[in-house]
């Protein structure tokens, strides 16, 4: 009777506290921080114009993405290389978008060049696409 006392005891405290992988509270973190930086306001640009708009919001979205992912690859989270992976190719796109959007700002132009706009438009679109791909990283944790 005693026996299976405990063992009903440590089963509750295990669904409770849970035994899941390890990776799960870094997971975690980085889904909060990713949600944050994908509904981080950018209402502080409204009054620009709509090229120079669109060039700083994307410059400050990338730039937010490139830092957070950094960072959570920097700390070596216990995840699969598969997910590491990706998580490195965002963070190379994203990098290079916020490159691009830098260099636009610096030069005071808000039109993309001919060279710029194809690799620029890949880009945004990547990064976009990556939030959904991410979800399929996710699944098997």
């Amino acid at each position: 009777m005693r026996t299976q006392l405990a063992r009903i005891v440590c089963l509750s405290l295990m669904l409770i506290v849970g035994c899941a992988d390890p990776a799960r509270p870094h997971l975690e973190r980085f889904v909060s921080e990713w949600g944050g930086v994908v509904a981080k306001d950018y209402s502080h640009l409204d009054a620009l114009p709509d090229d120079e708009r669109i060039v700083r919001r994307h410059f400050e979205s990338s730039r937010a993405m490139n830092r957070m992912l950094v960072s959570f690859l920097h700390d070596n989270p216990p995840v699969s290389e598969e997910l590491k992976s990706f998580l490195r190719d965002w963070e190379t796109a994203t990098a290079e978008i916020e490159r691009i959007h830098k260099k636009m700002i610096d030069e005071g132009r808000y039109v993309y060049t001919d060279e710029e706009r194809p690799r620029a438009e890949q880009l945004v679109q990547a990064e976009a696409v990556a939030g959904f791909e991410l979800l399929d990283h996710l699944e098997g944790y």
